[in-house]
């Protein structure tokens, strides 16, 4: 089908070149929705489906057992239920404050625990959760030691600061079961009888999502 013709030229059109025109439309349409997408997948957020897996640290300031003591450590979480994760935890304890101001000693402690976090509330960016778990430490003193198991719950918050990067703030009570230990300078002690005892702490940390 000839659509116009003239001395110099002549510009045909014919059914087989339509459709080759429409197929190369077709193609290059649908190559730049692939690029587009390729591009909004750099920018993701945090955690999510594909994401159920995270490592990194976390700094924990606690009182209680007349003590005042931070730690650092570092924590693993899974994530392979929208409703339910896990978190595993390591922290490394040093006493900055003793009773009634006195000398707080070589006091240190050591704990590794787990928690069960379950989402209530949810957003693209943020969640918040209760949680729940079990623990055990190590404390020491000088020659001066004893291990405590302990039960912990509370709530928390984590926030997407996107390309698989979160913070987390966590608000939690434990009650310890074990043997109290006291340390003041160069004296040391540790109670005959397993009792309860209880201590407050917060928790903020960052994790990055893999």
């Amino acid at each position: 089908m000839n659509a116009a013709r003239g001395p110099g030229y002549s510009l045909s059109m014919n059914p087989r070149g339509l459709a080759v025109f429409a197929a190369l439309v077709a193609f290059a349409a649908q190559a730049g929705d692939s690029s587009s997408s390729s591009r909004t997948s750099l920018v993701r957020e945090a955690w999510g489906e594909h994401h159920p897996f995270a490592i990194g640290e976390r700094t924990n300031v606690r009182v209680g057992e007349g003590y005042s003591m931070v730690s650092v450590g570092g924590h693993a979480r899974l994530a392979p239920w929208e409703r339910l994760h896990l978190e595993l935890f390591w922290d490394n304890y040093l006493a900055v404050g003793g009773p009634a101001g006195m000398p707080i000693g070589n006091r240190h402690d050591h704990e590794i625990g787990f928690t069960l976090q379950a989402p209530l509330v949810t957003g693209r960016k943020f969640t918040v959760f209760p949680m729940l778990g079990a623990c055990a430490m190590w404390s020491f003193s000088g020659n001066t030691s004893d291990v405590r198991f302990g039960v912990h719950g509370g709530v928390g918050a984590q926030v997407s600061l996107g390309q698989g990067l979160a913070v987390h703030l966590e608000l939690e009570a434990i009650a310890y079961n074990g043997h109290q230990l006291r340390a003041w300078g160069f004296s040391e002690s540790v109670s005959p009888n397993l009792s309860w005892f209880g201590v407050a702490q917060t928790s903020l940390g960052f994790e990055y999502w893999f």
